[in-house]
């Protein structure tokens, strides 16, 4: 170095103008020298009193750098320079409602409060605001890049929201986009995808990536934003990769041994979570080098399946994971709290399971967990060789962090240092691509009060709806209330069937009808056009395992489909033409429950179609005496494909001749569509015969269900010979039924 060069300390207001001041020239060198520079590079690895030279965007040298030449120098003395930290999977947009359930029960409750409850309220505005919020202060606390998984791209402008916000940070942004779960929404979703690469760019070396969001299964939101063939050709189209979430249990294996017979897995596909997964699905994943993103504090804190984070499984496989946040509705928002969870985590059941034998404990260390936060999540999120480590070459993002501090020093190991000792206080310096993003300790660009009342507005708005002037820690608590082992916090009582049942709101913000002959209501109600109907206040049984049950909830139905489940439906609904049925003292669970199979038929989940009943308890007013179900009157609603065929215990057509049937829907004898119906994996095969009955097949299970069925233009009903009724629709060569889609062979 030049004895006259000046040497700015870090953090220095001088330097930090200087750099700024040459910020069109693509040569701009600034050199930090005298650090402990952790590379992440294991060919270079970790260099004590070593300089890190940046030229434009991008690292030019890593060791001695013996002449400055024009360079601004900072004299890194005391600091430790890493890679920028990488996040692979983040709700960015539900940043205003920050810790709004810390102490969430499961994935349900997450899940109607925050999908069901919140989302469908989000304006454009209110994604950019959250959005915005999560990158800041993603880059406050050393991450540099992160994918935002952005499931609530309700119309073009959500979209553009969240993309701009992620552009204006400043950070390296990954935009993962996919639609709602819940709600209206224009689906525009994944069509837009290709507008959104051409106006923002997707290629690898720019500063915003973008990939395809869908979920593992139909359970949670339905077939729609389920990864399968259609996903992964938009993906390939546009050649982006692809995020899939919620990768969880028993049918997100039997998802992956699918994708990997169909070629859908590999490189450019990550897995997030990954939980309680079997051993075949994780050497499927293995074999075709598919990426995995784990999320230590949500497995754990949320309990999704096993609740531990499947490190051990990824290494036994052969990948190495990267690390994300996942919501900070309910969790920290940094990454030294991914990396010290997974590390306490995974070293606390190596010791565990070898507790008692002779076996050695099978540990990780810290810099495993620093490589998961940083070059194995660039490669995670299809960015290894732009980012996650400091190689020369790659673009310069890094973090100078502060050693000498007092909860660091003395600097004894660096890895230790950072992963254990570190927090975002201590970051002096974060460069994105090159370009200072914090600077003494402090993000750049940014009015606090201003941003302070963004957040603040739009929070106060999105709770408004649903708050009723609550606080939002108390409007959780009350909207999110479910049965749990004890009934705490609720005014539970059992039934002659040991089903708790909970005391009725005082008051409803929308009048509600018993069933009762009422032949306008029934008029409204038989209009498929009509109306939404929501079912209020009965114990729901959806029969869907990640959504579970509840002793009071709601059921939206509107348009033939399911809309939402779950408590508080009633109060964040706000269509005044709605429909609202008091459902208090019944049980409403699936038409099609079969309860003498494992895989009992069909579901409540949203998205999928609207077959309802409505059973009354057996000591409900109104209900017959007797234990439930006997009774002439226990069915007190029967809802198929939207369209309510059985109210107040009878059926809505009245009989010609036979009290004790409904009329038979419309069939057009002479429609186009006998033949055999197979779906895309081939699992379900359904032949439409000519006589009007159909054989349905499933896997090896020859005529597993058998019944009659009708035709009605682009619609089909079935009855089964078990007694539960279904639809679908043919839409050209397409028949769409029960969440499959069919094409006939």
């Amino acid at each position: 170095m030049s004895s006259e060069t000046t040497a700015h300390d870090p953090g220095s207001p001088l330097a930090l103008e200087e750099i700024r001041r040459r910020a069109d020239d693509p040569g701009r060198r600034v050199l930090f020298t005298n650090a402990t520079v952790v590379t992440m590079d294991p060919e270079i690895g970790t260099l004590e009193r070593a300089d890190v030279l940046v030229e434009g965007d991008s690292i030019a040298r890593v060791g001695p750098v013996p002449e400055a030449g024009d360079a601004v120098v900072i004299d890194a003395t005391g600091t430790i320079i890493t890679p920028g930290f990488v996040d692979t999977h983040r709700h960015a947009w539900q940043s205003q409602l920050r810790r709004i359930m810390p102490d969430v029960d499961d994935l349900v409750d997450y899940v109607t409060t925050t999908l069901a409850g919140y989302a469908p309220l989000y304006e454009p505005r209110d994604m950019y605001v959250g959005t915005r919020l999560a990158a800041l202060s993603a880059i406050d606390a050393g991450i540099t890049c992160m994918l935002d998984f952005s499931h609530n791209s309700r119309s073009r402008e959500h979209s553009d929201a969240a993309v701009r916000a992620l552009v204006d940070s400043g950070v390296r942004g990954v935009h993962a986009a996919m639609g709602p779960h819940f709600g209206d929404w224009d689906q525009q979703w994944p069509g837009d995808l290709a507008r959104l690469r051409e106006e923002y760019g997707g290629g690898s070396d720019r500063m915003l990536t973008l990939r395809v969001g869908a979920l593992a299964t139909d359970e949670i939101a339905g077939p729609s934003l389920a990864y399968g063939p259609g996903l992964a050709r938009v993906a390939r189209e546009l050649d982006v990769g692809v995020s899939v979430d919620a990768v969880l249990g028993a049918s997100s294996s039997r998802a992956v041994r699918d994708w990997a017979r169909q070629g859908l897995l590999g490189p450019n596909v990550t897995l997030i979570h990954a939980t309680g997964l079997t051993d075949e699905a994780w050497r499927l994943i293995g074999e075709t080098g598919t990426t995995v993103s784990l999320a230590p504090t949500s497995d754990a804190q949320i309990g999704l399946e096993t609740a531990v984070p499947a490190v051990d499984e990824a290494l036994a496989v052969g990948v190495r994971p990267g690390l994300s946040v996942d919501v900070e509705v309910a969790l920290a928002g940094d990454m030294f709290t991914q990396m010290r969870a997974l590390h306490t985590v995974q070293r606390m059941r190596a010791v565990n399971a070898a507790y008692g034998t002779d076996a050695e404990p099978v540990r990780i260390g810290v810099d495993d967990v620093l490589d998961f936060a940083t070059l194995q999540g660039a490669r995670t999120n299809g960015l290894a060789g732009v980012t996650g480590s400091l190689t020369p070459g790659k673009r310069a993002d890094l973090l100078v962090i502060a050693a000498e501090d007092l909860n660091n020093m003395p600097l004894n190991d660096p890895v230790g240092t950072v992963v254990l000792g570190a927090d975002a206080r201590n970051i002096v310096t974060v460069l994105v691509n090159g370009e200072p993003r914090k600077w003494g300790g402090r993000v750049l660009d940014v009015d606090l009060d201003a941003l302070r009342g963004e957040v603040r507005v739009s929070r106060d708005r999105l709770l408004g709806p649903a708050g009723s002037g609550r606080g939002p820690r108390e409007r959780h608590r009350t909207n999110a209330r479910r049965v749990n082992a004890t009934g705490r916090g609720q005014d539970t009582r059992s039934n002659t069937n040991g089903l708790p049942t909970t005391a009725p709101e005082s008051s409803a913000p929308s009048p509600a009808t018993r069933p009762g002959r009422d032949e306008a209501l029934l008029a409204r109600l038989g209009d498929p056009g009509g109306h939404p109907v929501l079912l209020t206040g009965g114990v729901v049984i959806t029969n869907n395992p990640l959504m579970g049950d509840w002793t009071r909830a709601d059921v939206l139905i509107g348009g033939g489909v399911i809309v939402g489940v779950g408590p508080g439906l009633l109060t964040a609904a706000g269509d005044d033409g709605m429909i609202v049925v008091d459902c208090s003292g019944t049980v409403v669970l699936p038409a099609t429950l079969d309860l003498t199979r494992d895989d009992a038929g069909g579901t409540l989940t949203p998205g999928g179609p609207a077959d309802v009943a409505v059973f009354r308890y057996a000591d409900a007013p109104g209900a017959p005496e007797g234990t439930a179900p006997a009774g002439d009157g226990r069915l007190d609603v029967q809802i198929t494909g939207g369209r309510v065929r059985v109210w107040d215990g009878r059926p809505v057509q009245e009989p010609d001749a036979d009290p004790g049937r409904v009329k038979e829907p419309v069939h057009d004898p002479l429609h186009p569509h006998t033949g055999l119906w197979v779906e895309e994996n081939g699992f379900v095969r359904q032949e439409l015969l000519p006589n009007g009955r159909y054989d349905e097949a499933r896997g090896d299970r020859e005529s597993a269900y058998t019944g009659r069925y009708w035709v009605d233009g682009s619609r089909i009903d079935y009855l089964d010979d078990l007694g539960f009724w279904a639809f679908g629709e043919f839409d050209g060569d397409v028949l769409h039924h029960a969440g499959y889609r069919f094409t006939r062979r």
